[in-house]
């Protein structure tokens, strides 16, 4: 045996290996997942995949409902559609089937514009646009369009559901070119629900400056956050936010540790508690990291951040 010959048996058996791992660790996140689903209640993907047709549609239209008077209700309705963003099965199948069953209704247009946005994220992956490839950007902007679609059908059956005009900006605003319609959208949310927890949320995540955005632009969101303070208390947890975008700032991995646990004292946060989870598990702070990951997905349970990690964790 040559040894160029040598050398790809030993780069196939290491890609084998790491794609083998990568699979593994995907299994355990959506066991997870899965998991989190039936411990915190959250029946939309159990409804859909036992056709349980009629009682999803009642069930999230109440909980959309709700959630106009409700705060736990709104938190929950976007739990709801944030488990098909997130999961990494494929019920395409499932919500087109559910289409079929009630096209005039607004709820599975939106379900599947969901499923679609999930897909999108999933093409394009995690990294910084600069760094993902042509082939990911076109996968992103395939399911992307399908979304757009199912949402344009779904406000159009509905046009006062928040759900749709929040996952419509979040769509406009992975593109430059979509800022003008990412804001009407993210204005008409809060026209709907102005002390939306959830749409002022998204809306801090795209001013960061990694999304082009600045501190000074969170700041004026959560100022305006606090008229409605006293409707919504869970608005105050969004405070967190600028001061974890301090500590992802921070290459020292002890001064942004440090910074993290500073930013949990103004509010208590998923994306937050995962952040300074990766952080402690690279200096080898496991017990730790892992109950961080635990409250994270208590606070969020379909976030899939939380449970991708949680690997570290069996």
């Amino acid at each position: 045996m040559t040894l160029k010959t040598i050398t790809v048996v030993l780069i196939f058996c290491l890609t084998s290996s790491v794609s083998h791992a990568s699979a593994r660790n995907i299994d355990i996140a959506q066991a997870s997942f899965d998991r989190s689903l039936k411990k915190y209640d959250l029946n939309l993907i159990t409804y859909l995949e036992m056709e349980k047709n009629t009682q999803l549609l009642s069930y999230l239209d109440e909980l959309k409902k709700q959630g106009h008077n409700n705060n736990l209700s709104e938190l929950k309705y976007k739990n709801e559609l944030d488990s098909l963003y997130s999961t990494r099965k494929n019920h395409e199948a499932a919500l087109t089937k559910l289409i079929s069953f009630d096209s005039k209704s607004p709820i599975p247009w939106l379900l599947r514009a969901y499923h679609y946005y999930g897909k999108a994220w999933q093409s394009r992956g995690q990294k910084f646009i600069h760094k993902v490839s042509n082939m990911q950007i076109d996968g992103m902007r395939y399911y992307l369009d399908l979304a757009l679609s199912d949402l344009e059908k779904s406000i159009e059956i509905d046009p006062d559901n928040f759900a749709s005009y929040l996952l419509r900006g979040q769509i406009y605003s992975m593109e430059s070119s979509g800022k003008y319609e990412a804001q009407k959208s993210f204005t008409k949310a809060l026209e709907i629900l102005p002390q939306s927890y959830n749409v002022r949320n998204i809306l801090l995540n795209f001013s960061t400056p990694r999304w082009g955005g600045s501190i000074k632009k969170m700041q004026f969101i959560l100022n305006n956050a606090k008229a409605y303070y006293k409707i919504n208390p869970e608005l105050k947890r969004l405070k967190s936010t600028t001061y974890e975008e301090t500590a992802d700032r921070l290459k020292n991995r002890h001064s942004a540790i440090a910074a993290y646990r500073e930013a949990l004292k103004h509010g208590d946060r998923s994306r937050l508690r995962v952040d300074l989870a990766k952080k402690l598990l690279k200096i080898g702070f496991r017990e730790e990291a892992c109950l961080h990951l635990n409250k994270a997905i208590e606070l969020n349970p379909p976030r899939w951040a939380s449970h991708k990690r949680i690997v570290n964790c069996q």
